[in-house]
């Protein structure tokens, strides 16, 4: 009897293991869930110009799709003017959710920051799947938007746009 509890033992935790969904906890162990921690993720990057690492954040169904993403790495970093300051939530987060079974199965969130420099605001914008087990190659960024503050009427319609990638106001309209 002594010897068949740490063998039930065992057997219990490599069943639990075996229900454990991988993808879904990287996904949310990389932000926590959190458009924030995403964010300031993506504000070190551009302070970096790191083309790589960012292009590491966008979903694999956005990198396919996605026409202009060079183009549109290279305005963020040639946009953003000095030292970023700081950088808060316009608004709430737009999160869709979808539970199976009282398990977390989807997750889409659309935010909107207002980031200051040392000499401009900006607004920054993005769509990000935490997670998506139908669909694990949306599971990352599917699309940014920046522009200068001043120029907000700019950004309404790509609101309403599901277009992959970085938007370039000039380009991405056509």
């Amino acid at each position: 009897m002594k010897r068949s509890v740490p063998i039930l033992l065992i057997l219990a935790v490599l069943f639990l293991c075996s229900c454990f969904d991988e993808r879904n906890q990287m996904a949310t162990n990389r932000w926590g869930g959190s458009s924030d921690v995403l964010m300031g993720e993506i504000i070190e990057i551009i302070e970096k110009k790191d083309c790589a690492e960012l292009r590491a954040l966008f979903s694999g169904q956005a990198l396919s799709e996605a026409e202009f993403l060079d183009d549109g790495m290279a305005y963020l970093f040639m946009l953003f003017d000095g030292n970023v300051v700081s950088f808060e939530q316009r608004s709430l987060p737009s999160s869709v959710r979808t539970r199976t079974s009282g398990r977390l199965t989807f997750e889409k969130s659309d935010s909107t920051y207002i980031v200051t420099t040392e000499n401009d605001v900006y607004l920054f914008a993005f769509s990000v799947y935490f997670i998506d087990d139908e669909k694990p190659e949306n599971i990352g960024i599917y699309r940014i938007a920046a522009i200068r503050a001043d120029d907000e009427e700019i950004l309404y319609p790509w609101r309403n746009w599901e277009i992959p990638g970085i938007y370039i106001p000039d380009k991405t309209a056509e």
